[in-house]
């Protein structure tokens, strides 16, 4: 199997367990689109205060899928939903807390650091939005493999046939 098909089953599969958490997840919202919060156990989080800040800056109808810590101290977390990414970090714009969204439609690349090893055996993933770059190191190299099958469902989800 070549790298394309490979790419291609992976996005497939990320694609298939966004619709099911969907599917799930549809009864978060009442008939007047208003936001009621997610329960906990239907995000995948590291840090309920995360959460919470995260779920507070969402619109109506959104839907959260992960929120993740960043290594080291005051570094900042990921929020992923089906719309954008929500960055809270120092570093990103100013030296005091920012909280950042990037809409899908901007990402135009996701990259996965290569250790040498197997696939994912970094906890690094580098986004790439306009002009700017982003970087982050996960807690540990599964949170980032999901962070980055989530984001590239979302990113590609125009770009696949069917």
């Amino acid at each position: 199997m070549g790298w394309r098909e490979k790419l291609q089953e992976g996005v497939q599969g990320a694609a298939s367990a966004v619709q099911a958490a969907q599917e799930e997840r549809s009864g978060a919202f009442d008939e007047g689109s208003t936001l009621q919060s997610q329960r906990p156990d239907d995000v995948d989080f590291d840090k309920m205060e995360q959460l919470e800040k995260t779920q507070a800056d969402l619109i109506p109808g959104e839907i959260l899928y992960a929120v993740y810590d960043m290594k080291g101290g005051g570094t900042g977390f990921l929020g992923i939903t089906d719309r954008r990414l929500i960055i809270q970090d120092h570093a990103f714009l100013r030296k005091s807390k920012s909280m950042v969204t990037i809409p899908f439609s901007k990402v135009s690349a996701v990259a996965a650091e290569d250790s040498g090893k197997i696939v994912f055996g970094s906890s690094k993933l580098t986004i790439c939005a306009g002009s700017q770059t982003y970087d982050f190191e996960f807690r540990s190299n599964e949170k980032a493999h999901r962070a980055y099958r989530l984001i590239l469902q979302q990113t590609l989800q125009g770009e696949l046939p069917g």
